[in-house]
């Protein structure tokens, strides 16, 4: 099982509150250890979770967004904080990933996404800063009970990220996304006239 957290910060205390309640190991992985650390953690991941993992009785991975790409992990249960649709497809591709054995109950990939209780996203705002994908991949989210891939890929990435507003898109995701846009824009602007005057 996977528990990916947008924030460092609650991925350690989910660690340490899982394994004050759990006999099962629970294992921590995020971007801010040492990178001397990071490769040994990344190391002992790869063998518990990776494609040549032996058989387990049970096992919890804690981690940020450091296990969305290039790791080939392989888990039965995946549980997520809401984030944008294209980085939620990359989690949930760590499901079931290699053909192997699996527990009763977890015959079919399962997938478990904790969404924010408003449409404020707290914290979860300043990591991804646009919070109209988030509240839009959560209004998709609310639509369905399974997502069939390959198909997903295109329309609800498309869906997410379209210009247009949606009809019923709250007045604080439009400002928001506006704040964002222009933000963006400045962004962009800025990194033009500085590549111009090295130029």
């Amino acid at each position: 099982m996977a528990i990916v957290c947008n924030l460092v910060n609650d991925a350690q205390r989910l660690a340490r509150a899982l394994r004050s309640v759990t006999n099962v190991s629970v294992d921590l992985f995020h971007a801010r250890f040492r990178f001397i650390d990071r490769q040994a953690r990344e190391q002992e991941v790869m063998a518990q979770y990776g494609r040549d993992a032996e058989p387990r009785d049970g096992r919890i991975l804690v981690a940020t967004q450091v296990v969305e790409q290039s790791l080939d992990l392989d888990f039965d249960w995946l549980i997520t904080q809401i984030c944008p649709v294209d980085l939620l497809f990359q989690r949930m591709g760590r499901l079931h990933r290699h053909d192997r054995p699996r527990p009763p109950g977890f015959r079919g990939p399962k997938c478990t996404i904790i969404v924010a209780p408003d449409t404020d996203y707290g914290l979860h705002k300043i990591v991804y800063g646009n919070t109209r994908v988030l509240w839009r991949t959560h209004r998709l989210l609310d639509e369905v009970t399974e997502i069939a891939f390959p198909a997903a890929y295109r329309t609800w990435i498309e869906r997410v990220y379209e210009r247009d507003d949606w009809i019923d898109e709250p007045e604080n995701i439009a400002l928001e996304y506006d704040r964002f846009h222009i933000e963006e824009k400045a962004k962009f602007d800025q990194a033009q006239i500085i590549a111009n005057d090295d130029m």
